[in-house]
């Protein structure tokens, strides 16, 4: 059976993630702005924020995207189950 989840790969991309500088943390923010996508690495640096500078920068970002694609409308997503 193929592990599609590689926990110590996470681990590892997590730790050394840690403690990014604030220019980095903007650099990636910018890039989220532009919708193309970030790295594992990227994603990783942005769960670990504790600067409420960052963090309001963060929500900021994640905002515009929200309203970009969706506009000012409310999505739901419904998971589908299915078993046999």
């Amino acid at each position: 059976m193929q592990c599609f989840i590689h926990e110590d790969q996470i681990q590892s991309i997590l730790k050394n993630s840690a403690n990014p500088a604030p220019e980095k943390i903007r650099e990636i923010l910018e890039k989220a702005r532009q919708m193309k996508g970030l790295s594992l690495e990227e994603t990783a640096m942005l769960t670990q924020l504790h600067d409420p500078a960052l963090l309001e920068l963060l929500f900021d970002t994640a905002r515009f995207i929200k309203e970009t694609i969706y506009g000012n409308r409310m999505v739901f997503f419904a998971p589908l189950y299915v078993t046999n």
